[in-house]
């Protein structure tokens, strides 16, 4: 289980850094819609480890940030 645990811990951190890196590149070129989807899918992929942690707070926060990304992509007529 502790393994487990750490793999699922490496997997928050480069999902983290993933969407950190992403928001950059956000910045950097608005018009570009493609690192609001990375921003989308990775915060998918993070709520599911969350869930898969039984951290339901943090799942629903990510969840939500999700939708909020694909909202965003629908205003832009990018989906």
């Amino acid at each position: 289980v502790q393994a487990g645990k750490r793999d699922f811990q490496k997997s928050i951190a480069n999902y983290q850094k993933t969407i950190t890196t992403q928001e950059e590149l956000r910045i950097l070129d608005p018009a570009n819609v493609m690192p609001i989807r990375s921003i989308a899918i990775t915060q998918q992929d993070l709520a599911d480890v969350y869930e898969k942690l039984q951290q339901n707070a943090q799942a629903l926060e990510y969840h939500q940030k999700s939708v909020e990304m694909f909202n965003l992509l629908e205003q832009k007529n990018a989906l």
